[in-house]
């Protein structure tokens, strides 16, 4: 031990001059005088040198030997070690998404105990982005474009020959629901629809749990509706019930329906009037004969009955066909709705000699508020149909234009309408006194015996005012 300290120390010295060499330098008698003292330093210090090498080879074999060993540990364990990988990462997620699931719980209004993680609702247009058409797009275009197109042109351009382009277009709403336990048991899916935002007067649908849409038929134009999804849920004796709300808008446009083998069948409403008041809509439906009298085809089926009695709720039957048109009686809607025969002329054919008393008849029970809503209509809904609800709606104030395109609304039915006597008519009507439509058909129609009362109680009805 004391050897080896004196050769340390010796060795640390000689490193000691090897650092300064400049001193070592400074005299040659010192230099000489210390020669051999200096020259065993030197076997000290190669001697500590080559030490501290074996000591670096040593170590590094040592390293070598560990790495080796555990390269050949992984590869022996390399199983078992992405075993053990892929569990703790599982069981993160896991762990992750139990804390997802309660998150998704607790924000769930009255979820608990039920289970459901997700509930949403998704109302579409096929035709309007931020409002729903309940009109084809033939007749969207017929509406925006000039005087100059007529209706039979674009029905033609339609190919309303192979497609039926006089039909309501329902809103689909459309729903999902996920994250139901398996045991849950669906009570009741029921959306209710309202024009008001208390769902007050709502209609209710209930939906299959299985599906993923309902059209919505019969809707009015130009309204905003409101939507809520009730979802019911028992999970063993516990009931948990869901509530999503929402609302959606119609675009303002003719209100058209579909009844099943009734075509050509519309609501005279939604139509600007001189007042800058839209005529009120579900008073007054026009449309073709409901009992098959003359087209056989046109005869009212039980669900079409089921729309307008109950979706429409028409009390009276407005029938401007003769009587003799329907040798054995029919009440096409049934005895709890008024059915009346005016057997009225059309166009020009009413001014003449005992017309003038069917049409008093006619204004005198559009007057009678007891009566609405109603339905009018004649054989097909287009000609004496289209003349009595020209008078009405000039009467209310419509533009000369608009009683034009609601006049030619009928074509995308079948193509036609009586253009010929249809100018005719109005080259009558222009003619009365009046500075505009609306003066000249209510003069008129006080000239053969309608009261003012009855046209004030008219405009009341349909507009809210007597104006």
């Amino acid at each position: 031990m004391e050897h080896q300290e004196k050769t340390d120390r010796a060795a640390e010295s000689s490193e000691s001059m090897e650092i300064q060499p400049e001193r070592a330098e400074a005299g040659q008698g010192h230099h000489h005088e210390h020669r051999g003292e200096h020259s065993s330093h030197g076997r000290h210090k190669h001697h500590h040198t080559h030490h501290r090498h074996r000591h670096r080879s040593r170590r590094s074999s040592s390293n070598q030997k560990g790495s080796g060993k555990l390269l050949s540990f992984l590869k022996r364990h390399r199983g078992k070690i992405i075993n053990i990988s892929m569990c703790t990462v599982c069981a993160v997620l896991l762990v992750l998404l139990a804390v997802q699931r309660d998150i998704i719980k607790d924000a769930t209004e009255g979820n608990e105990g039920a289970g459901i993680t997700a509930s949403s609702v998704v109302i579409e247009s096929s035709i309007y982005t931020d409002e729903v058409s309940l009109v084809h797009a033939a007749i969207s275009e017929y509406l925006r474009s000039d005087a100059s197109v007529t209706a039979k042109s674009v029905y033609k351009k339609y190919e309303g020959y192979n497609y039926p382009l006089n039909i309501a277009v329902p809103v689909h709403y459309r729903y999902d629901i996920d994250g139901l336990p398996v045991n849950a048991s669906v009570t009741h899916l029921r959306l209710a629809v309202s024009r008001n935002a208390d769902f007050s007067a709502a209609k209710e649908y209930d939906l299959d749990p299985d599906g993923t849409s309902v059209a919505l038929y019969h809707l009015e134009t130009g309204r905003t509706y409101y939507y809520r999804l009730t979802l019911a849920v028992s999970i063993g004796e516990g009931t948990t019930t869901l509530n999503t709300t929402g609302e959606f808008s119609t675009a303002i446009s003719p209100r058209i329906l579909t009844i099943e083998n009734i075509p050509n069948v519309r609501d005279i409403g939604g139509w600007m009037t001189d007042s800058g008041v839209r005529i009120s809509q579900g008073l007054l439906y026009r449309g073709s004969e409901l009992d098959g009298a003359v087209a056989a085809s046109y005869r009212l089926t039980d669900a079409g009955r089921d729309v307008l009695l109950t979706d429409l709720g028409i009390r009276f039957d407005m029938d401007l066909r003769s009587e003799s048109v329907n040798p054995v009686p029919t009440d096409a809607l049934g005895r709890f709705v008024t059915h009346r025969y005016y057997g009225i002329s059309m166009y020009s054919g009413i001014f003449e000699d005992g017309e003038t008393e069917k049409l008093r008849a006619i204004f005198s029970d559009l007057a009678d508020k007891q009566n609405y809503p109603m339905y009018m209509h004649c054989t097909y809904g287009r000609d004496r149909t289209g003349t009595v609800c020209y008078l009405l709606e000039a009467l209310l104030g419509v533009s000369e234009e608009d009683l034009r395109r609601e006049y030619e609304l009928s074509a995308f039915t079948d193509s036609y309408v009586d253009s010929e006597n249809f100018a005719v008519f109005l080259a009558d009507l222009r003619r009365m006194e009046g500075n505009t439509m609306k003066d000249k058909v209510e003069g008129y129609l006080l000239s053969i015996g309608v009261t003012a009362e009855e046209i004030a109680s008219i405009r009341a009805i349909f507009l809210g005012t007597e104006s």
